[in-house]
């Protein structure tokens, strides 16, 4: 089995592992909707939505790359274009979500009222969602998301550079960026109001900067190890001889390896989550201990 093939099958399971945790997040949101239908939660479950629409793209591009390794198609077919949109709103909707954590955190923390209301809290997370779509669809209205030369995917041209580096900065380091200021503030005001508040107020406050920390650690994360796919395809546009065989397909693997990842860790610090996750495995215990442990009678069944 040639090593692009063995790529694309671990890619693929990946992938539908990812889609998988992605949709299980959801649907333990749905079961408990009450205790889970916070607004923290919630914005929990849009980055979960995001991981779902990036993983279903990734999952469609693997699948198509596996069968253009077998028919040698040079032309890209009328989808490729927009799984490949699909991909980079992806990819945005993740790190733009995880931004809207940390802005509802810091909130919340400096008391501040700006998203108590519901309809501010719908119109947030829908502008981010319009944004995400809207900022990369010139792009793919251009034709300006075609397939590589160097791989079988669509992804933004390397022959406009400007447009990659562009979708990425928007993509990563805005998030970074906003994430950096909003965190240094926080630092601030913790400090002085630790000289005001008593220690339940502290208590509530660390905890809540804590979960703000986990979340910038998380996009960083991503960020961090996006960058490696960001300067294949800018040195791809520069000289595309110098890059080695099958390292977009890597990238791609490890970049969903790292969502899948971040995945987990998302799962693990949503309180909700975790404690529907806990109930359930709860249950499932207690009925596997009942069944085992239920008295049944004794049947005889000799005949005198």
């Amino acid at each position: 089995m040639a090593f692009p093939t063995i790529i694309n099958y671990i890619y693929i399971c990946s992938c539908f592992i990812t889609c998988l945790l992605a949709i299980i997040f959801l649907i333990f949101a749905l079961i408990d909707r009450r205790r889970c239908f916070e607004f923290s939660t919630l914005l929990a479950c849009n980055t979960a939505l995001g991981v779902l629409v990036y993983g279903i793209a990734n999952q469609m591009i693997g699948i198509y790359m596996f069968l253009w390794d077998y028919e040698c198609i040079t032309n890209a077919e009328l989808f490729c274009p927009l799984r490949g949109y699909i991909h980079h709103v992806g990819i945005a909707s993740i790190h733009h979500s995880l931004v809207l954590q940390a802005i509802q955190k810091y909130c919340r923390i400096k008391n501040i009222k700006i998203l108590d209301s519901s309809p501010r809290k719908i119109c947030l997370v829908f502008g981010q969602w319009i944004f995400d779509f809207g900022y990369i669809l010139p792009i793919y209205l251009t034709n300006n998301i075609s397939k590589l030369p160097f791989d079988n995917a669509c992804l933004i041209s390397i022959s406009r550079p400007d447009l990659l580096f562009s979708s990425g900065v928007v993509a990563f380091f805005v998030s970074d960026i906003i994430m950096a200021v909003l965190y240094r503030r926080l630092i601030k005001f913790v400090r002085q109001a630790s000289q005001k508040a008593n220690a339940n107020q502290m208590q509530k406050i660390n905890r809540d900067v804590a979960v703000f920390r986990r979340i910038t650690l998380l996009n960083f994360e991503l960020v961090i190890l996006g960058i490696p796919a960001l300067i294949v395809l800018i040195v791809a546009a520069i000289h595309i001889e110098i890059l080695p065989k099958d390292i977009f397909r890597i990238l791609l693997l490890f970049l969903n390896t790292a969502v899948l990842l971040m995945l987990v860790l998302l799962f693990w610090i949503t309180p909700n989550i975790r404690k529907v996750l806990s109930e359930r495995i709860y249950q499932v215990q207690s009925r596997l201990f009942q069944s085992t442990t239920r008295v049944r009678p004794i049947v005889d069944n000799q005949r005198f």
